[in-house]
């Protein structure tokens, strides 16, 4: 069903279960660390505090409504307890390609 303009925008990172749609919500287009995506790999890290994202795609949408992939071979981290993203480092087009072939 979703949820309505109304109750995306109360979402609050401080919330237990929301810090993921505050996330996707509060993003700065200019800036990759930030961007949603969907993962082509996760795993975390130090006893669970860090959640590690290895590459993704985001998807805007053209006129027609046709999905449009952006793709990011970045590696990044997001420390639960500092609810900040962070760059690592970067896969590389080739791994991130390979990765991506693998999952489909």
């Amino acid at each position: 069903m979703g949820w309505t303009a109304e109750e995306l925008t109360q979402k609050s990172m401080e919330d237990q279960g929301d810090w993921y749609i505050y996330h996707n919500l509060s993003f700065t287009p200019a800036d990759p660390c930030t961007s949603p995506r969907d993962a082509s790999g996760m795993a975390t890290a130090n006893g669970g505090r860090f959640l590690l994202n290895l590459g993704g795609v985001f998807y805007t949408h053209d006129k027609s409504g046709r999905p449009i992939g952006h793709r990011f071979s970045a590696i990044r981290s997001f420390d639960l307890c500092e609810k900040a993203w962070a760059i690592e480092g970067d896969l590389g087009m080739d791994t991130f390609a390979l990765q991506t072939a693998a999952s489909q």
